[in-house]
Formats: structure tokens, C-alpha cells, sequence
């Protein structure tokens, strides 16, 4: 693992409590968990505060949208919440049960695709207070460059995959 790589992902284990393969492609196929885990005192050295890690999947709980990663044994979110973020993730947005409140702590944003043929991506930050208490699905944008209205996101992009 690189030092930049590291200190992303230290970041990310901080504020999120979890990684998952799909944020991050290391290690060989099936062993990311352990490939992470191995590189713990990496990660440490390059900002992780939190307490162990754990490898994990959604292989029994989810059958169409699967992931494998790890946890922070100590800031370890309910199983639900990363199985939503897999969905997400995986571009099964209606099936994820995620608002537009749940995406900033995930440290995800929306992608829009318009007919003119651009992608606009929404943080989070920006969507409107009210729009924040609907599924994803139902938060609508303009395109950054018609500005035509596009009535559900596409998509959803990593904040820290070079995102602000």
C-alpha cells in the first residue's frame, strides 16, 4: 500500500468507521480484508485512530449487490447502514434506502447523467435542506452545463476519490 493510499484510507476509517474493496482495489480478489488489515500499523502511521480492524463481507446478507472490506472494531456502523452504502455504490440507488441526509457522513454524492449528455455531480453539502429527507432516488439536480432539470441521480461518486 502506498503512503498516499494510506493516508486516504486512514481518513476515511476515521470518519466513516469502514472501507470497502470497491473504494479501493488492493490486494488480490477475496483477500482485501486481510490485505488491509495486514497493513494496520501503516495505516496508523499515517493518521488511523481507531481501534482494530475487522474484515468483513455482505456475502450473506446481500445476494445482488455484494462487497467485502473493513471495520473499526470500536466506530463499527450497523450493518444496515453499509449494506446501504454497497447498494449505493454498486448503482443499486433504489434499493439502498439512503436519504440525502445519510450521504455526507457515507462520504458519497450524486451523479446525474442529462440528455444533452453531460454528468453533473451534486455534493452533498449542496443539496437543498429540504430534499435531504427524500430517498435518493428522489432528488432531482440541474445540469451543470444546460442547466436542463434531471429528475434522479444516475449514480453516486466517493467524496475522497479525488472529490473536495
Amino acid at each position: 500500500m502506498n503512503p498516499t493510499t494510506a493516508q486516504e484510507m486512514a481518513q476515511v476509517l476515521n470518519q466513516r468507521g469502514f472501507v470497502t474493496h470497491s473504494d479501493y482495489s488492493l490486494g488480490q480478489d477475496g483477500d482485501f480484508g486481510r490485505y488491509v488489515c495486514a497493513n494496520e500499523k501503516l495505516l496508523r502511521k499515517h493518521g488511523y485512530s481507531g481501534g482494530q480492524l475487522l474484515p468483513w463481507s455482505t456475502s450473506f446478507r446481500l445476494t445482488l449487490a455484494f462487497d467485502y472490506g473493513v471495520v473499526d472494531f470500536d466506530n463499527r456502523p450497523p450493518d444496515d447502514q453499509i449494506d446501504n452504502y454497497v447498494l449505493a455504490t454498486g448503482s443499486e440507488l433504489d434499493r439502498s434506502g439512503l436519504t440525502g441526509g445519510d450521504l455526507q457522513p457515507l462520504l458519497i454524492g450524486l451523479q446525474y447523467r442529462c440528455d444533452c449528455g453531460s454528468v453533473t455531480d451534486v455534493h452533498p453539502g449542496t443539496i437543498p435542506h429540504k430534499q435531504k429527507i427524500l430517498p435518493i432516488t428522489q432528488i432531482d439536480a440541474l445540469c451543470g452545463v444546460c442547466k436542463r432539470h434531471v429528475p434522479s441521480p444516475s449514480d453516486t461518486f466517493r467524496l475522497f476519490k479525488g472529490y473536495p
